[in-house]
C-alpha cells in the first residue's frame, strides 16, 4: 500500500495545511543542506551556498509577517477556513441556502450512514 492510497485503493493526496507549508518544507531542505555544504566549500562559494540556502527562510519569515498583518486567517489550515466560511454563510443566510462543504466528512455521523442531498428548489 502506497502513502498516496487509502485502504480501499482510492488515491488520497496529502493536504496542504496552510499557505506557508510548502515554503517551510523548502526551507527545511535548503537551509541545512546549504549550511552544511558551505562549511566544506572554499570561501567565496561557501558564502554563495549559505545565501542561496537562506533565501527560502527569509522568504518564509517575510510572508509570515505579511499574512499576519494582512489576513491572519490565511495562516490557518484549509479545512478550518472552509468551516469558517460555512459558519459565516449559515449565520448570514435565512436558512434556505444549501451549503455544500468540501469537508463534509468531518460532520457525518458514521452510525447514521450517508444522508441524501436535497436538491435546491425541490422540497420533500
Amino acid at each position: 500500500m502506497s502513502w498516496l492510497t487509502k485502504n480501499d485503493g482510492e488515491v488520497q493526496f496529502p493536504k496542504k495545511t496552510n499557505i506557508l507549508s510548502s515554503l517551510v518544507w523548502l526551507s527545511a531542505i535548503t537551509f541545512p543542506s546549504g549550511s552544511i555544504s558551505s562549511a566544506f566549500a572554499p570561501w567565496p562559494q561557501s558564502l554563495m551556498l549559505f545565501a542561496v540556502g537562506s533565501l527560502p527562510v527569509l522568504a518564509a519569515i517575510w510572508y509570515y509577517r505579511h499574512w499576519t498583518k494582512e489576513d491572519p486567517n490565511r495562516l490557518q489550515t484549509e479545512d478550518f477556513r472552509i468551516q469558517l466560511q460555512a459558519i459565516a454563510k449559515i449565520s448570514s443566510s435565512d436558512g434556505r441556502e444549501i451549503i455544500i462543504d468540501q469537508s463534509a466528512a468531518l460532520f457525518e455521523n458514521p452510525m447514521l450512514g450517508s444522508v441524501p442531498m436535497i436538491e435546491e428548489g425541490r422540497s420533500e
